[in-house]
């Protein structure tokens, strides 16, 4: 039983570190494409 709840935990927590990573991999992708337009405009 507490087996069972501990690998339900342990799969969201991957699933929302999974989702962080991508968050912030795009964040980082949409940042970079920022400066580099504000750098192309000067």
């Amino acid at each position: 039983m507490v087996g069972q709840t501990q690998e339900e935990a342990g799969g969201k927590l991957l699933w929302f570190g999974i989702a962080v990573a991508l968050w912030s991999t795009s964040a980082l992708a949409r940042t970079l494409t920022q400066a580099l337009n504000g750098m192309r405009s000067r």
